[in-house]
């Protein structure tokens, strides 16, 4: 844990430096900041936040909100960064993508009860739970978020139905699409369990997990994205 904790602190960037403190420390007072770097004037987020593109993207967009669910953010207070974030979600009609129920999930978790966008989201909720699909990676992992920000029961059983067969149909790893013991079955943990002997196995000894060409700075961005996602994983499912 601490090679993990000197790596992040020396090559990663803010952003994955306060993720660090919130998710290992639950020291949270700093990880809207360091995630408002990524902002653009019209509420969203983008600007290399991931992807190495200026401007915002919805994509990006959702990307920040699964920050915040992953580090189990409570705004408490409400803060117009979030609110902002929804008004670009809305202008740009993020309902018609693939990342829509994640968002409206996400939505509801975040917002203040009390703002315009969570009442949106509450009623674009019944569309969610009705248009639930499996087919589509990407909206599959958009009810995934849904339901790590919403622990909404019916759409977690949905999910555990469908989790094994899509992971067999399309030959990737459970870790690909999940980072917590949420939608686990007994049918699925032997191969959780063998993932995370894999994922133990393929930390460096630095304590970070590296992409190639690690002296390119993008590359050491997404390393710093990497090695923060797979010890989320490793912390949630206790390994570590």
């Amino acid at each position: 844990m601490e090679k993990c904790k000197n790596w992040i602190y020396s090559k990663g960037r803010d952003l994955e430096i306060t993720m660090y403190n919130a998710i290992f420390l639950n020291d949270k007072e700093d990880l809207l900041t360091s995630l408002t770097l990524y902002l653009s004037e019209d509420g969203g987020f983008g600007n290399q936040l991931y992807y190495n593109k200026l401007g915002s993207t919805i994509v990006e967009t959702y990307y920040a909100m699964k920050i915040l669910i992953d580090c189990c953010y409570d705004l408490g207070d409400q803060d117009d960064i979030i609110e902002n974030a929804y008004d670009y979600l809305f202008n740009n009609n993020f309902t018609s993508t693939p990342y829509f129920a994640g968002l409206v999930g996400c939505g509801l978790a975040l917002l203040n009860k009390d703002g315009k966008n969570y009442k949106k989201c509450v009623e674009l909720n019944s569309r969610v739970k009705n248009e639930y699909s499996s087919k589509d990676l990407d909206t599959f992992k958009s009810y995934i978020l849904y339901a790590n920000a919403t622990k909404d029961k019916d759409i977690i059983e949905l999910l555990k139905k469908d989790l094994v067969t899509v992971i067999e149909t399309l030959d990737i790893e459970p870790f690909e699409l999940i980072n917590n013991s949420l939608l686990v079955t007994d049918e699925l943990m032997p191969k959780i369990k063998e993932n995370i002997k894999k994922l133990k196995k393929s930390r460096l000894e630095s304590g970070a997990w590296l992409y190639e060409d690690i002296d390119d700075i993008e590359t050491i961005k997404k390393s710093g994205t990497l090695t923060i996602n797979n010890m989320l994983i490793l912390k949630n499912f206790k390994a570590i």
